[in-house]
């Protein structure tokens, strides 16, 4: 999607910024709350169930990013494929 979106960025920069703008805001929102969450959890005897918050919550937001980057690739195609 890089180097497409970087044929026409001044066009396509709006729809990338449409997906991604909105996760970045939650993900900046909800850090601290993450991250005390983990440290209430965190017991440094028993660190797995915290490594598994942790892990849970990457795995998630990485396939989140991944599959909607799959989405946003095939709308950039459909949308300016007759642009280029």
């Amino acid at each position: 999607m890089g180097t497409l979106s970087s044929q026409r960025w001044g066009d396509m920069r709006h729809d990338v910024n449409d997906v991604w703008e909105p996760w970045q805001k939650e993900l900046f929102d909800n850090q601290k709350t993450f991250e005390a969450e983990a440290m209430e959890m965190y017991n440094p005897k028993k660190p797995e169930k915290t490594i598994e918050h942790l892990n849970n919550y990457t795995d998630k937001w990485g396939n989140k990013v991944v599959n909607k980057a799959w989405e946003l690739g095939d709308l950039l195609w459909t949308k300016y494929d007759e642009k280029f």
